[in-house]
């Protein structure tokens, strides 16, 4: 998973080419220098008792031109020759992008529980 969000802020869709379930993999996949991703929160995983599938719950947090914001995602992943692959990922509805006139001492938006500043804000 952390690899996967590297390569989203290193805009490589290659990479997520390559990590992609076949099944679920689309032909092309366009990135651009929008949203800027500013860190990673791993909220859980889990591991079926077989070891070939999996699940990680994350909130990627980025920066807009219209303000923060956080996607929060449930990924499932399949374990094929040692490699783990995404196979496809649930949303929780998205919260909107956060103004950037959100005090920096104040709540983060986001629902981390952290400061605004130590959080979406940095």
């Amino acid at each position: 998973m952390r690899s996967r969000y590297s390569a989203f802020v290193v805009i490589d869709a290659g990479y997520l080419l390559a990590t992609w379930h076949p099944r679920t993999r689309p032909t092309v996949l366009e990135l651009d220098d929008q949203p800027q991703w500013r860190h990673l929160e791993v909220l859980g995983s889990g591991v079926s008792a077989d070891g070939l599938s999996g699940w990680v719950e994350f909130a990627a947090h980025y920066q807009t031109p219209a303000g923060a914001g956080c996607l929060r995602e449930r990924s499932r992943f399949l374990r094929e020759q040692g490699r783990w692959l995404y196979l496809d990922g649930s949303h929780p509805p998205a919260a909107p992008a956060t103004p950037s006139r959100v005090g920096r001492n104040a709540p983060c938006p986001c629902g981390s529980g952290r400061k605004f500043k130590q959080c979406c804000g940095h």
